[in-house]
Formats: C-alpha cells, structure tokens, sequence
C-alpha cells in the first residue's frame, strides 16, 4: 500500500511540481531581465516579510494535519480558524509597519510591493490546510491538478500580457498573488467534493499544542537560518546587491527546491506511517539517486556559471556568475536537507531538530555578518559552508537517535565527487 502510495505521488506531485517552477523560473527570468536588480530586490524583501509571516500564521497546523493520528474533520476546522484569525491579524499589524520596513531595505518601493502581497498571508492560511488535508488521505492527483490549474491562470495567463503592456514589477506581484487566490479555489472545491455536506464544529486545541510548538520553534530557527543572509544584505548593502544575490541563490536552489517540494510533500505523509528501518531504506536510496544527479551538475555549474547567468538573465545581471560558481557546491546538500528533514519531522525529532536549527542560524548570521564586512563575493562561501555544517548535524541527528546508517551511502558519495572532480580538472586543462 505505501509503494502505490509513493510512487503514485511522486508522478503526481513530480509532474505539477516541474510545470510549476518551470513557469514560474521562466516567467520570473523574463521580469528580471526587463526590471533589473534593484526591484527585483525589493520584490524578494517583500516576499521575506510574507514568509516569515506565514510561520506565524500557520503555527505547524498543516503538519499536525498530516502527522498526528486520530485527526477529524472539527480537527480541521479548528486549524482553519486559527490559522486565518493569525492572518488577519498579522496582516494589518505588518500593513502598519510597512514604511519602517522599506526603511530597514533602503528602499521605498518595498513599501507599496509588500502591501499588495500581504493579501497572500490570508489565501495561504487557508490553501495549506486545504492542502494538507488531500496529502493526509493522499489524494496527490487533486493537489498536482490544483498546482497545475494555479499555474495556468497566474504564471501562464498573467505571463501573456506581457506580450501587450510593457512587463514590470507589478507584474509579477499579481501573477503571484493569482497563484495563491487560484489554488485555494480549487483545493476547497476538492476537500469538500469529498465530504459532501459542509460541517460547522470544532475540535480541541490541546491535541496539536506539542508537536506545533516544536515544530514552529524549528522552523523559526530554520527560516532564520535560510534568509538571514537576504536580511543582512539587504540591510547592509541595499536592494541591487539583493536582487544580484537572490538571482545566483535562486538558480542554485532550483533543483533543490523542485526535488525538494516533491519529496516533501510526498515523503512526509509516507514515512509518518511507516517504520523507522523502512524510513532508513527509503532514504538512503535517495540520498544516493540525488548525488548521482546533482554532484555532477554541481561541477557543470561551477564551471559554466558566468554563461548560464548570461544565457539565462542578460548582460545586466553578470554580477550573478560569481555568487553562482561558489553557491553550485551547496547542490547536493540543500536538495538532501529537505529529504532528511521529512524524515526528522516523521519521526518526532522536533525539539533535537529545533535545536540544530538555532545553532545553524547562529553561525549562518555570525558568518554572513563577517563576509558582508570583508566582501559582498565572500558571502556565499560563507553560506556554503553552514549549509554543509546543518547536512551533517541532521544526519548527525538521525544517526544517534534513530539509529540510521549512511556509511555505504558516503563511500559511494565520496566515488561520485572524485570522478566529477576529475572531469573538471580534465575539461580545463
């Protein structure tokens, strides 16, 4: 049953996943190239704002959903509640201070972008438990063709009219505030096909109290970790350096966040209802299939980064080549991270998780904050480096108290990288 289960996800979650970021990768690139750095790096403070706020608001109840046994429709109700009380709140509370925070990013134009996305914080509160409902009776058929429709109506329809007005920053606001608005329609109208008539009860707080609390302290920390080097330059060095940045993180990131979201969604209903040796099997032999994929990419990056930027972002955007060749060596590592923290959060490692969360935002900010005050360029060695350091915490983790094995994996790891290497070495002599 869990086989059909997985792999039926990982088609279903796969295929929507891949149209989404692809549109979205494309759409974006075609805004960049056109608006340049310095609102693209407003864009990106903006959106950091709506991501921390969405830790807030959705306080772990889309995983409670999916993790904790014995979860009834009132159970459900009950998060919906919170989750869009917090939203609506959150979002006057940040609308107010929304001239403060432009001020934090040394640029006005945050002001008017954040205000416009923070209608998000709402559509989110209630599309993730929506969402996180249909990954608990594993319907990923109905969450691929939400994903997918979502897609359409935003990246692709809202993508087309730049072919009649002039392509801007507002642009893209609105196609991904549609992406938002378009998936919470759909997954409504899913979750209550299935359930017929429409019940108005409410379950019992105390049930989610522990594992929430756990989780959103980890994820705080995790958040904290993730974007406090977007915080910092931003800050320090303004919204141009930002967009630069942001650009040669996302080009990194992509894969990691596709294979990611695909295993995220799918592993973590999976390996909620499985034992641990069979987590153990299942994650070693994808740890594996992603070295075999990313390391080699890894080297390719490094070696063509100034012209993948070029091809991709235009001769405006040259800058990006550098910060890409040093963030092509965290490949690997951020792609499996997401893999591992499935497992992690499966098992109830919340509180050890949330502690290793906090020491890698620790060094990440202690690190980044050095970097800034040697050298823009120097930042993401210094963030390679921390995204290596928390790999090896949560394997750290998962080795200790679930007694998980991955010395075989890293002989093969270790095999991989030397012939990679090789190629390299081989290709510039």
């Amino acid at each position: 049953m869990i086989n059909s289960h997985e792999k039926n996800g990982f088609m279903w979650i796969s295929i929507s996943t891949l149209f989404q970021f692809t549109c979205q990768f494309l759409f974006t690139l075609v805004i960049a190239r056109e608006v340049g750095p310095e609102l693209i790096g407003a864009f990106v403070a903006s959106m950091l704002i709506i991501n921390m706020g969405r830790i807030f608001t959705e306080l772990g109840f889309p995983q409670s959903l999916i993790n904790l046994d014995n979860i009834r429709r009132e159970d459900r109700n009950t998060s919906l509640l919170v989750t869009t009380t917090c939203a609506f709140f959150l979002c006057i509370f940040v609308f107010l201070l929304s001239n403060i925070i432009s001020e934090f990013f040394n640029f006005s134009s945050v002001t008017w972008i954040l205000q416009y996305l923070l209608v998000i914080l709402l559509l989110n509160a209630a599309y993730v438990i929506y969402n996180s409902w249909l990954l608990r009776e594993f319907y990923y058929f109905k969450v691929a063709v939400s994903n997918i429709v979502a897609t359409f109506f935003s990246y692709i329809c809202v993508g087309l009219s730049i072919f009649f007005i002039p392509p801007s920053i507002l642009t893209l606001v609105i196609a991904t505030i549609a992406f938002y608005a378009f998936n919470l329609f759909i997954s409504f109208i899913f979750v209550s096909k299935s359930e017929g008539k429409v019940i108005f009860e409410f379950g019992d707080l105390e049930k989610f109290k522990k594992f929430n609390f756990d989780f959103t302290v980890a994820r705080i920390a995790n958040f904290i970790a993730l974007e406090a080097d977007n915080f910092i330059i931003g800050h320090k060095l303004g919204p141009t350096l930002l967009g630069v940045y942001s650009r040669g993180y996302q080009l990194m990131t992509l894969p990691a966040t596709l294979l990611g979201t695909i295993g995220e969604k799918v592993l973590f209903p999976i390996y909620s209802r499985q034992a641990s040796d069979k987590i153990e099997e299942s994650l070693n032999s994808k740890l594996l299939t992603i070295g075999l994929f990313s390391i080699p990419i890894n080297m390719l990056v490094y070696l063509f980064s100034v012209e993948i930027v070029v091809f991709l972002l235009g001769e405006k955007w040259i800058d990006v080549g550098p910060v890409l060749k040093a963030l092509s060596f965290a490949i690997y590592f951020r792609i499996s991270t997401k893999f591992i923290d499935s497992a992690i959060r499966s098992l109830n490692l919340l509180r050890e998780r949330a502690y290793i969360q906090y020491f890698y935002a620790f060094i990440v900010i202690i690190l980044v904050l050095i970097a800034v005050k040697v050298d823009f360029y120097f930042v993401p060695y210094a963030v390679v480096f921390c995204v290596i350091i928390n790999y090896c915490l949560l394997l750290n983790l998962l080795r200790t108290k679930a007694k998980f094995r991955f010395l075989s994996l890293h002989k093969h790891l270790f095999i991989i990288s030397c012939l990679s290497i090789l190629f390299g070495f081989l290709f510039n002599l």
